[in-house]
C-alpha cells in the first residue's frame, strides 16, 4: 500500500487517502479510460486524483480499505 500524507475520514468511519488538491475530499478508486485511479469524492467540482497504488493496480485488485 502507498504511502499517503494523510488520510480523511467519511461519515461511515472509513480512512481513505486525503485529495492532494482541495482539504475537503478523499480519494476513491474510479475506473478510467486506460486504467484505475484514485479520484476525489468531490468530483466534478475538484479534479484531485493520484495513482493507484502498485501492487493492486498490476494484479487488478482493490487494496483493503481503499
Amino acid at each position: 500500500m502507498a504511502a499517503y500524507a494523510s488520510e480523511a475520514t467519511c461519515s461511515c468511519g472509513k480512512k481513505f487517502p486525503a485529495c492532494p488538491t482541495c482539504s475537503d475530499g478523499w480519494l476513491v478508486e474510479r475506473a478510467g479510460r486506460y486504467s484505475r485511479f484514485l479520484g476525489c469524492v468531490r468530483y466534478p467540482k475538484c479534479s484531485g486524483k493520484a495513482k493507484m497504488p502498485t501492487d493492486a493496480a498490476s494484479h487488478g485488485e482493490r487494496s483493503e480499505g481503499w
